[in-house]
Order: structure tokens, then C-alpha cells, then sequence
């Protein structure tokens, strides 16, 4: 009888670890048989990955919005698998909100050089720079205006990303007690902006939208009035706190004042976070025209 034991087992291709059953205990990678290519298999794979991404996908951002916190909750504790991963949510709420954000009227993120020499905090500053620029160039306000806007409507869509590690840290200065780990509050920050970007800048400006043309058909100053972003900021704010307050109480285990004063704080940080990222966005812009 032929003696077999010095035969190697065979190993995967991918790590080169034992392979013990049809799954790398290493990595995970499957082992591939001649049935893999048969083009009913190939189908039925193609079926079962965009039919469970479906149901990731819906499953995860209704989450999102009904149960603030749940979804860093459970990435935290290690239950990932029934959900779509952080960073694969937010480039989706990235990709829906950049491609819906023009219908809406409402710049967003994107902020043109109008906005930025007279409409924000720090607009004098901005103000100063520009007029220093133009002085020694020879091309009008409205010229540098026009190549100003196109490049601050491409950077917007990339260094939106910029937020989420302030915005982090914002939340581990207002945690600091609670000994978490940075990239915990990292977690957090990504679930919030895909909350912020898929719910608020796409559903709720289409229907912030339809009430200003609603009542535009009554009062043209009454719509632009209503269009105001402190106006706009004022609904907002209500919002974020529902968020944030339900979001502690899902991850931490503070008093209900406590989980009030920090939902507040964190609301209006998160105006300051927006800030500096328009100043951000700013000098890229600034910097590359």
C-alpha cells in the first residue's frame, strides 16, 4: 500500500496557508473548482452579490437615520458583516449627494468666492487675500471669480474627507472620560457625514426646496428670506440634536443632562467644522488658480 504521508497539503493561493476544507482559515480565500466557470455559477454569483449589497445597502442607511449610533455601536463590538462598511457608506452619500446637489439650488459644501468674501466668519480675511491677488494681476473680480468657482466645485467633492478627522476629534475632546479609542470616534464620524450627506443634502433639500417654491408662489421676499442659510441652519440644528442625543445614548453611559449639553455642544461644533473646512477649501482653491 502506497504510502502517502509525505505529500504536502495543499496551500493557499493567496497567502500560502494550509488549506484545510474549501476556505483559507487565514485569509479566507476560496478554493477555486473547474465548476467556478461554469457560466450558470458565474451568474448565480453575480446575482448573490448584487442582491445581498442591496440588502446591505438599504438595511444600513435606514439605520442611519431611524438608529443614530447603532451602526458604530456594532462595528465596535466586531458585528460588521450585516452591514455595509463605514467608509463604503460614506463614498456612496458622497457619490448621491454631489450628483443630486445641483438640482437642490443650494451650493452645500461647494462654496463660491462670493460666499467666501462676504458671507462667512472669516470672510474679512479672504476679502484681504483676493483683493491683494487681483492687484497684482490683471484679470477682473468676475474673471478670477469664474475660475475660482469651477476649481472650488471640483475640490469640494475630495476634501469633504477633511471633515471627518476634525470632526473626530471634536467628539474624542468631548469623550475624553471615556478612555475610547481615536479611531472609535472615527467610526462615529464617518456614520455621522453619511447621515448628514445622504439624508440632509439630498432628501431634506429637495423638500427644504419645495417649500421655498411653495411659498415663493406667495412672497418673493418671504422665499428669499426662507432660502437664508441662518434660516436654513436654525432647521437644521433640531435635527443634529436628535442625532447626536440618541447617538450617546446608544454609546455612552452619561446622564440625560449630560448626553443634552454635549448634543448641543457637538451641533454647533460641527458649524465650526464646516467653517474650517470652507477655509480649507479656500486656500487649496486659492493656491491652484
Amino acid at each position: 500500500m502506497p504510502d502517502n504521508s509525505h505529500k504536502q497539503s495543499p496551500t493557499c493561493l493567496s497567502c500560502g496557508a494550509p488549506l484545510h476544507g474549501r476556505y483559507c482559515s487565514h485569509c479566507g480565500e476560496k478554493v477555486i473548482d473547474k465548476q467556478e466557470y461554469q457560466l450558470i455559477q458565474f451568474l448565480r454569483h453575480v446575482f448573490h452579490a448584487f442582491t445581498n449589497f442591496d440588502a446591505n445597502f438599504v438595511k444600513s442607511f435606514v439605520l442611519i437615520v431611524r438608529k443614530p449610533g447603532f451602526l458604530t455601536k456594532e462595528y465596535v463590538i466586531g458585528r460588521r458583516k450585516p452591514y455595509l462598511k463605514p467608509v463604503q457608506m460614506f463614498l456612496i452619500a458622497n457619490f448621491i449627494y454631489f450628483f443630486l446637489q445641483p438640482y437642490t439650488g443650494v451650493n452645500g459644501f461647494n462654496t463660491p468666492l462670493n460666499t467666501q468674501m462676504n458671507r462667512l466668519t472669516y470672510s474679512t480675511l479672504v476679502k484681504k487675500i483676493v483683493n491683494n491677488r487681483l492687484s497684482q494681476d490683471d484679470r477682473s473680480i468676475e474673471e478670477y471669480s469664474k475660475k475660482f468657482n469651477e476649481k472650488s466645485e471640483i475640490y469640494a467633492k475630495s476634501l469633504i474627507f477633511v471633515m471627518i478627522p476634525i470632526f473626530a476629534f471634536l467628539m474624542y475632546l468631548l469623550n475624553f472620560q471615556a478612555k475610547r479609542y481615536f479611531v472609535e470616534h472615527l467610526i462615529f464620524s464617518i456614520h455621522f457625514f453619511v447621515f448628514y450627506l445622504f439624508y440632509f443634502f439630498t432628501i431634506f433639500l429637495f423638500l427644504f426646496r419645495g417649500l421655498v417654491f411653495l411659498v415663493y408662489q406667495l412672497s418673493d421676499k418671504m422665499a428669499l428670506y426662507l432660502f437664508n442659510d441662518t434660516v436654513f441652519a436654525i432647521i437644521l440644528l433640531p435635527a443634529l440634536f436628535y442625532y447626536f442625543y440618541n447617538a450617546f445614548s446608544r454609546l455612552y453611559t452619561n446622564t440625560k443632562m449630560v448626553k443634552i449639553i454635549k448634543s448641543v455642544v457637538l451641533a454647533f461644533g460641527l458649524i465650526m467644522v464646516v467653517d474650517l473646512y470652507r477655509l480649507i477649501l479656500f486656500f487649496v482653491t486659492f493656491f491652484t488658480t
